[in-house]
């Protein structure tokens, strides 16, 4: 996968597939930072497209963040930090004893049973271990400078971390800040957390780009996101093509309020195969998903009358969208891979 950055800008490159999701971060610097991982399915174990693109430019990650304990942000993770690397490698040691202080949802047998996860926090804690510098719990409040790119973690809170009863409330949400460029990545943070996010942190409305938090649910919406902004700002969801698929299309749901906060939103995939999957990226409206007037799956008879339904691929490392800011925070550079598709709030808006 070759993508033309270009020197002076910050890019926020997001991965995703339908199941995961894997950021890359590259300062003009040339410092990157990962931020989880995704594979994208082909033979074997797949591909992880972010140590791919470390590996296909040769260079090295200057920080690695796992934001919490589920395999959709795990798998491909093993593979950034086996690539070289020296940094801060973040995580929330709360993750690293699912059974303690006695709570039941981060039961390993429930959400640790696939070994991608069990992986990433073994390798983690490995590195942790030899070298003690890149240590770096994820609790609100925690910074790192990476050259003069700085990361903030807005979330979890050390003091309640006990009391959590399910792995998105681990999630570590984080602001990155370059020049006047703010950029919020919310990882699977949910309304509630948000909710107490926002009381610590009440300007988050003053960001120039988002990774939507949780796949556009309607349960990771909160209004702050939206408060006081008037200058469109560029939102990316990953899509969720697991039982209940995110995000949603109809009226009152993520992506509907979503929508009527940022006029258009890029979403890297959706959470089904269309007919314009190797095509980047499709144009359409929440309505139109709404009513499935398009992208529609293309039905094929054969020549003894029986159907089947074409699901075209698209490139092993498509399904990304890359955006460039400059130090004014002003989006510079926007490119999609295929099977990414731009919402619009309402049909004539470009």
């Amino acid at each position: 996968m070759t993508l033309a950055l270009e020197d002076d800008l910050l890019y926020c490159i997001v991965f995703g597939p339908g199941f995961g999701e894997s950021i890359l971060l590259r300062t003009p610097g040339q410092e990157w930072v990962v931020v989880d991982g995704c594979r994208y399915p082909r033979k074997g174990n797949g591909i992880s497209p972010a140590a791919s693109m470390l590996r296909e430019r040769d260079v090295s990650w200057s920080a690695v963040v796992f934001t919490h304990p589920h395999e959709d942000h795990a798998a491909g993770l093993d593979e950034v930090l086996a690539w070289d690397g020296f940094g801060p490698v973040g995580c929330c040691p709360v993750a690293m004893d699912p059974l303690g202080q006695g709570t039941d949802s981060l039961d390993p047998e429930r959400h640790y049973r696939r070994g991608s996860v069990e992986q990433v926090l073994s390798t983690i804690q490995d590195l942790w271990e030899r070298e003690p510098d890149s240590r770096w719990e994820l609790f609100r409040g925690s910074r790192r400078v990476i050259g003069d790119m700085a990361l903030t973690v807005l979330h979890p809170d050390k003091d309640r971390c006990q009391e959590v009863q399910k792995p998105n409330q681990l999630a570590s949400a984080l602001l990155l800040e370059w020049g006047q460029c703010r950029i919020l990545l919310g990882a699977d943070v949910e309304h509630e957390d948000w909710e107490e996010i926002q009381t610590v942190y009440p300007d988050l409305a003053h960001h120039t780009g988002m990774k939507y938090p949780h796949h556009g649910s309607l349960g990771a919406y909160h209004p702050v996101f939206a408060e006081g902004g008037e200058e469109e700002r560029f939102w990316v969801m990953t899509p969720w093509n697991r039982g209940r698929k995110l995000p949603r299309y109809e009226d009152g749901e993520g992506l509907d309020k979503a929508l009527k906060a940022c006029p258009r939103i890029h979403l890297t995939g959706l959470p089904l195969r269309h007919d314009l999957q190797a095509k980047p990226p499709y144009h359409t409206t929440r309505e139109a998903l709404r009513d499935g007037k398009e992208p529609l799956l293309q039905d094929q008879t054969l020549p003894v009358g029986l159907s089947f339904t074409l699901l075209p691929e698209a490139e092993p490392l498509s399904h990304y969208v890359v955006a460039g800011f400059d130090k004014d925070g002003n989006l510079k550079d926007l490119q999609h891979g295929a099977g990414t598709v731009v919402v619009r709030a309402q049909d004539g808006e470009k």
